[in-house]
């Protein structure tokens, strides 16, 4: 067999690992306020529906619906994803009706679950194409997948983090795109905060992405003018908002870019934490909670970032080089771009009962983009890179594999001193302590996709669960999983098995340096 392509084919089933189906094998049902769930709420809306009532989404469990003015039940969490996501689920919705009768697996929800992955692609290729030509490129996507961002597209890909990755992405690729043309480019001018405006969308308390363009112009020494000050940025900016305001108006019933004012003011944790935080009288205390908390952030064995997402990490290290180099208001504005980021770990004091620090993950584009373009490696930190991004994919491999490696189902006392669900102030060594489980290595086969093939290779032979139990005594789990992936189609696993392929291929292609 030729060499690249059994490269190609190895790490396509390594990414099959990574591919899990917890979330995939099963439709999200009516019912619940989960996120997971709830983001779905706006493509079935949108695409299916064609309203903005929720009624039938939330099929009467009203828990966390943000009810509007005429008494209309809403999801509190953002629908920019959602839109994102409808274009890809208009066309399958087509297909779906011509082929329910085909398969016993909803085309709409299979889609669904691929698009965070085609999007990280999509990013992927685009972070790259505005960073220096050089041989090493290609571990950007390396880094990109030791994040923990990839997290949410491969497990958990209903949530928004793989969309405001995306998002982000976007709005430095059209940044770099417009400082490095020679004469001005007046559609992307006005097409940069009209964009920022609907990635907005996709989370409220992403304001700093406003930064983004601000933070490239300035690294390239050019004048703010040139960009800020043309009458087509100025229009950008006012059909954005515009948009934006319409958008509440049409689902929320008000006229405003503050998510604070679907959420609770009565009884909420964050809304206490936050007062805390504002009131001068605490001022000492809050300064040392933050410096507390900060290190947690850092070196915490819950998900520091310095273990976990070594790309987060160098955050530190860019604005450390920016202040050495004497480029104190880039230093400033990147100051702010970070602190932005870093305001809802502050006040919520969890990574967000999830896989990491997943509020953070919107740093990656821009810390790519400053560290490669601004000439910050060194060997130093491209070995620190290699190695923690190495390890940041097995973390993300082995988490959940055992309990060790698993957040609580209750709640307990995180790293940050407060009593949260989903935690685990002990990841990484528990993590460490899964590498050696036996277990921990058939959970992650039997939960990817990579098992779905074993599966129904066996089943094309033998009976697999059969085959299976005399070698290991598979648990009730492990029972259903194969009895799931026996009935999953192979025409779908064919289908996410090319996109992963097209996807590896572009690892072995030779650019031109």
């Amino acid at each position: 067999m030729n060499s690249k392509i059994f490269k190609i084919f190895i790490l396509t089933f390594i990414l099959l690992l990574f591919m899990k189906v917890d979330y995939r094998l099963k439709e999200v049902g009516p019912g619940g306020s989960q996120d997971d769930s709830v983001y779905y709420y706006h493509v079935q809306s949108i695409v299916i529906d064609n309203d903005f009532d929720y009624s039938n989404q939330f099929d009467g469990n009203y828990e966390d619906a943000y009810f509007t003015s005429s008494g209309r039940p809403v999801p509190r969490q953002s629908i920019g994803s959602g839109l994102i996501a409808s274009p890809f689920i208009f066309v399958s919705n087509f297909f779906e009706g011509i082929i329910k009768d085909l398969s016993t697996y909803k085309l709409n929800y299979f889609i669904y679950s691929l698009i965070p992955i085609f999007l990280i692609y999509l990013s992927g290729n685009m972070i790259i194409s505005i960073l220096p030509k050089r041989k090493e490129n290609k571990l950007i996507w390396l880094y990109i997948l030791g994040s923990g961002v990839t997290y949410f597209a491969f497990e958990r890909f209903s949530m928004s983090i793989a969309y405001e990755f995306f998002s982000f992405t976007v709005i430095c690729y059209i940044s770099s795109k417009l400082v490095s043309s020679n004469s001005s480019n007046l559609k992307l001018i006005f097409l940069l905060p009209l964009l920022q405006f609907f990635f907005l969308t996709i989370r409220w308390n992403n304001y700093h992405i406003f930064l983004i363009p601000i933070i490239i112009v300035l690294s390239k020494g050019i004048n703010l003018k040139k960009i800020f000050l043309r009458k087509e940025f100025f229009f950008g900016n006012l059909f954005g908002i515009g948009l934006f305001l319409i958008h509440t108006f049409i689902v929320y019933e008000i006229i405003t870019i503050f998510q604070a004012s679907i959420y609770p003011k009565d009884g909420w944790v964050v809304y206490e934490r936050l007062e805390s935080y504002l009131d001068l009288s605490n001022f000492g205390v809050s300064i040392w909670t933050i410096f507390v908390d900060f290190f947690t952030i850092l070196f915490s064995q819950e998900f520091g970032v310095f273990y976990f997402s070594p790309i987060v990490f160098l955050s530190i290290y860019i604005f450390w080089k920016l202040i050495s180099s004497k480029r104190y208001l880039l230093s400033f504005i990147i100051f702010t771009y970070y602190s932005i980021s870093l305001t809802p770990v502050f006040i919520f004091a969890s990574h967000a009962g999830s896989y990491g620090f997943r509020y953070l993950y919107s740093l990656i584009p821009l810390n790519l983009y400053l560290l490669f373009n601004l000439k910050m490696v060194n060997k130093f930190i491209l070995n620190y890179l290699f190695i923690f991004s190495i390890f940041g994919c097995f973390s993300q491999l082995f988490f959940e594999s055992t309990t060790y490696a698993s957040l609580s189902e209750g709640t307990i006392v995180n790293s940050f001193g407060v009593m949260n669900p989903y935690s685990n102030p002990e990841y990484l060594s528990g993590l460490l302590k899964s590498l050696l489980q036996l277990d921990a290595y058939l959970k992650i086969l039997f939960t990817s996709f990579f098992g779905i093939f074993v599966v129904k290779v066996l089943g094309l032979f033998t009976d697999p669960l059969d085959f299976i139990s005399l070698i290991y005594a598979p648990d009730e789990k492990i029972t259903q999983y194969i009895n799931d992936y026996l009935a999953f189609d192979w025409t779908y696993f064919i289908f996410v098995f090319l996109l992963i392929v097209l996807f590896c291929q572009k690892f072995f292609v030779k650019d031109k340096i």
